[in-house]
């Protein structure tokens, strides 16, 4: 593999990548406080800045390809390749805070991305972001990486080492998104709001789910559920939102905005088949109140409606409940579901008992002839949404 002995020019007309000059400096430092990147990646004084720009990167043997972005001829970020010698290379990138959401930082890997696999020989690049930097992960995203996994304790940090997304792109893959990224609308009528999680969310999803109830009936739940438990799963969520696996929504009162529960749309990413699974809990102080039952009809006329009167065109929806789960049940049965089948002993309890497991389900003939059913939720969130939303803004 030969190395260029610095970065060509590219651009697109609208974005350009350079090699960096002395005039960088003072940007690159900006950045460098910005991003909190370990030390020699970007450099953090004008002293140090000058060897950065003269010797490149540190460590023996260390082989790098760097180049400067520019837009409308400002220096606006950064973009790093780690070439390994053996057709793989690791990519880096950084932006300016007042570029971010431009869609700059795409531009410039669509250019730069191609070349590389060319003229470097590369078979596949990787990338990494820390687990909850959702522009890192939108960023990924727009580009077509696709998401391998999360390794643990991957990135330094001045607070410790931190968990990173891995994901890959290889050559010949479509520059643009692999999947949808899907967007959870808000659902609901004057007794309940089906609206997308935030952080304030957190306390009462940990106290439902250390309930008895629900620890019985839910028996892979960490036990004792914390807090801690309840921020992973919230950032599971938006993950599952960003793969276009899952669809999740935080149900809740319409005068306080409380959550009251949870449901979820899981198999999203198996559209061939346009069926989903549905499933949901109940905050222990709700029970009764019949919010779960509203909650699973208004998520059913989404997904089995046609698109063209704001439904997910979805043919089949599918409830699994354990036997003596009655309030599940009541539930499944409530919300228009008929029961189908039985799969015995197929459930394992907490306390290691078998469960039956009673499948429903409900077909999109069967919905009402009333095209109406779907209609804008007569509610509005708060001016910012639920407050400390995990929502990424990516694109819809």
């Amino acid at each position: 593999m030969k190395i260029p002995p610095q970065a060509p020019c590219l651009s697109d007309g609208t974005v350009a990548l350079r090699p960096h000059r002395p005039a960088d400096l003072d940007d690159l430092i900006a950045l460098s406080l910005e991003c909190r990147w370990p030390d020699g990646v970007l450099p953090t004084t004008g002293r140090e800045g000058l060897l950065w720009l003269e010797e490149g990167p540190r460590g023996p043997g260390t082989v790098e390809v760097r180049w400067a972005l520019e837009r409308a001829g400002r220096h606006l970020g950064v973009l790093f390749l780690r070439p390994d010698g053996a057709g793989a290379a690791d990519v880096r990138c950084a932006l300016a805070p007042s570029a971010r959401g431009s869609g700059t930082m795409s531009r410039a890997l669509r250019l730069a991305l191609p070349w590389a696999f060319s003229s470097l020989d590369l078979q596949v690049v990787h990338a990494r972001a820390a687990v909850g930097d959702w522009d890192a992960f939108r960023l990924g995203w727009a580009i077509g990486l696709r998401l391998e996994g999360t390794v643990r304790g991957l990135l330094p940090g001045p607070e410790g080492r931190r968990d990173a997304w891995i994901g890959s792109l290889r050559r010949g893959d479509p520059l643009t998104p692999s999947g949808v990224w899907l967007q959870p609308p808000l659902l609901g009528d004057h007794q309940v709001l089906l609206r997308p999680h935030g952080v304030q969310d957190a306390e009462r999803i940990a106290q439902a789910c250390n309930d008895t109830q629900t620890q019985h009936w839910l028996p892979l739940l960490p036990a004792p559920y914390t807090e801690q438990n309840s921020l992973a799963h919230l950032t599971e969520i938006q993950t599952h939102h960003a793969t276009g696996q899952c669809l999740y929504w935080a149900i809740s009162d319409p005068a306080t905005n409380l959550i009251t529960g949870e449901i979820g749309l899981f198999g999203m990413n198996t559209s061939c088949l346009r069926k989903a699974e549905v499933g949901y809990w109940c905050h222990p102080a709700e029970r009764g109140r019949g919010l779960t039952t509203r909650a699973v009809r208004a998520v059913a006329r989404y997904a089995l409606l046609p698109r063209d009167v704001g439904g997910l065109d979805l043919g089949r929806l599918v409830i699994q409940v354990c036997r003596e789960n009655r309030a599940s049940r009541a539930v499944a049965s409530g919300a228009g579901f008929r029961q189908t089948g039985v799969e015995r002993g197929a459930q394992i309890l907490r306390d290691g008992s078998l469960q039956d497991i009673i499948r429903y389900d409900l077909l999109s003939q069967e919905l009402p002839e009333a095209r109406d059913d779907v209609r804008p939720c007569p509610f509005r969130l708060p001016p910012d949404g639920p407050t400390g939303r995990t929502d990424p803004g990516g694109p819809r």
